[in-house]
């Protein structure tokens, strides 16, 4: 994106500069050590919260009724605690001396709190009598209410596991790394975890073992991740990093503004296409809960996959991010090219056998869903990568970057159901957003002539 820098000039802005931070070989070495655990660790701690979501969900369900609005309601406290939890984390970052540390008692958080809210919320209307009672010929303020108190009860989770993601990064993270690669590779490892767990949970845990047992699961990898980041941090010997200095810290450049605006486009995008997707399926497939924990897992699997292919690449060619915008129009592209070419992979399917329907199922999901969300892995960890040169922060940067892409994210089902679909129609909807992509390219572009 940008040329050669003339010599002794500062680097390229697409290309972290060399951190203040002391490097010491010992120090780079357990960086090393740790960060296939910290993978293992992370990928764990995003199969409990699928697990966890999954449940919330159906206790949501016995609470609150299976209508749309509470399962947008659901899933957007949980996309909006996941963002005040990235928030949090840069406001208190000070306080993050000792990452791992605190990762731990974050995990053990999210087991206690996502428990008691698998076995309380399906009674939340009897205890909430007393208060709902004088409500009861208003429904329209009553299933506010009810819907509110559920909002704020599974926010309280989803914010803790909002503040785990920029504090690995800044556990793992050194100054000889390429801020992508690590940002990616934790990144993808989580939400490879994440596709696990809506699998693990649907398909074979909550039937073998129920609702309750469940949880206690999910709690359990929870706990199993903090017992391992302890254990790690004992075992390197965990140095606390440097206390964050009291001065404000150096406001935000413009350039790194428009990068963070497209991590929350790109969310809000790939979210509002998911439900696109969702609803396009269904023509061909009822909307089972096998189907659509399928679609969830492909979605989950490319953006997985598309971080740590973006970490991979960083470390093979550290200045990768060059192609950015390349790789957001490539996405729009894909993004139209499946649609178009989507009656190549479509058979009729009708008089197939339940199991038959199953695999066709899969491999329609793949080809429609897969090309993109794996870019949309890529952008990113990319986008990561370039607005850490900016920031040259761990923390703010990761904690900005994945608040502004949940935020987006939390933003998308909302607008693509109750605005895209029923007002412009699923080829329209198709086409605006693959056009999205395009102010993503524009925004992580050339950024020396916009300033």
């Amino acid at each position: 994106m940008n040329g050669s820098p003339p010599p002794d000039s500062a680097p390229p802005p697409d290309s972290p500069a060399p951190r203040e931070t002391p490097s010491t070989p010992a120090v780079e070495s357990d960086a090393a050590r740790i960060r296939p655990l910290l993978c293992a660790i992370f990928f764990l701690s995003g199969a409990a919260a699928l697990v966890f979501e999954t449940l919330w969900f159906r206790a949501a369900g016995l609470a609150l009724g299976n209508s749309v609005w509470a399962s947008a309601v659901i899933l957007s406290s949980f996309m909006a605690g996941l963002g005040l939890g990235n928030g949090l984390a840069i406001r208190f970052r000070r306080f993050l001396t000792r990452p791992l540390h605190r990762y731990a008692q974050i995990e053990v958080a999210v087991a206690v709190t996502g428990v008691v809210i698998v076995v309380v919320l399906p009674s939340l209307n009897a205890l909430l009598a007393p208060i709902l009672r004088p409500l009861l010929d208003t429904t329209l303020l009553l299933n506010s209410v009810r819907l509110g108190i559920a909002f704020l009860w599974m926010a309280i989770p989803a914010t803790a596991m909002g503040l785990t993601l920029p504090i690995l990064v800044r556990a793992l993270h050194r100054p000889s790394d390429a801020f992508g690669d690590t940002l990616g590779v934790l990144y993808g490892w989580n939400t490879l975890g994440a596709v696990a767990g809506a699998l693990l949970g649907e398909l074979w845990l909550i039937g073998a073992v129920g609702v309750y047992g469940a949880a206690a699961g999910a709690a359990a990898m929870n706990i199993a991740a903090a017992a391992g980041a302890i254990v790690l941090s004992r075992r390197v010997g965990e140095v606390e990093a440097p206390a964050e200095s009291t001065t404000p810290p150096t406001p935000i450049s413009p350039r790194a503004w428009r990068r963070i605006a497209a991590a929350g486009l790109a969310g809000a995008i790939l979210l509002s296409l998911e439900v696109v997707w969702f609803r396009f399926l269904q023509l061909f497939f009822p909307g089972t809960t096998f189907t659509f924990a399928i679609m969830l897992a492909v979605v989950l699997a490319g953006i997985g996959a598309g971080g740590i292919v973006a970490s991979w690449i960083l470390r093979v060619r550290a200045d990768a991010s060059r192609f950015l915008a390349a790789a957001a129009l490539l996405a729009g592209l894909v993004s139209i090219a499946v649609y178009f070419g989507f009656d190549t992979v479509v058979a009729d399917r009708s008089e197939a056998r339940p199991m038959e329907q199953g695999a066709h199922s899969i491999l329609l999901s793949i080809a429609l869903m897969l090309p993109t969300s794996l870019l949309s892995g890529l952008l990113f960890s990319w986008i990561g990568h370039v607005t850490f040169a900016e920031i040259q922060d761990e923390t703010r940067s990761a904690g900005w970057l994945t608040m502004a892409n949940t935020f987006g994210a939390m933003l998308g089902p909302p607008i693509a159901g109750f605005i895209l679909l029923p007002y412009l129609g699923m080829e329209a909807s198709f086409f605006l957003l693959a056009s999205g992509y395009l102010p993503i390219a524009l925004l992580v572009s050339d950024p020396e002539q916009w300033d």
